[in-house]
């Protein structure tokens, strides 16, 4: 009976024993899941912050793209009316072509942020 009761209390203290570590491991999980949330809480504070920045600055990047076209293709209809010479009216429409695929590139990456943003709210 008294070996039975030192097995038993053996027993005990090697359960005891691992439950402690398995507690140890579970603070140890449960304090790495609280990092990586408050990292992720973090990045997604800067995306916040960021996007609507690059959002607003893209589309001021547009949106003097966009006058300078007008302003190209203005210059480019008085050139085509006779009032300047074929080498202004070609630099001018190479301009313009440049600017062009700019406000393409430009609208698609406005794009591709709005969508990111939206992807990130959602």
């Amino acid at each position: 009976m008294e070996a039975e009761i030192r097995r038993v209390k053996l027993e005990l203290q090697d359960l005891m024993e691992k439950e402690k570590q398995r507690t140890s491991e579970c603070t140890f999980t449960q304090k790495q899941l609280i990092e990586a949330n408050a990292e992720v809480h973090a990045l997604r504070n800067r995306l916040n912050v960021s996007t609507p920045l690059r959002i607003k600055r893209t589309e001021s990047m547009e949106d003097m793209l966009i006058g300078q076209v007008k302003a190209l293709t203005q210059q480019i209809e008085q050139i085509k009316a006779g009032q300047g010479d074929g080498e202004e009216a070609k630099a001018l429409r190479e301009r313009l072509g440049t600017l062009s695929t700019t406000k393409e590139f430009l609208e698609k990456q406005l794009q591709q942020a709005v969508t990111k943003e939206q992807q990130l709210t959602s």
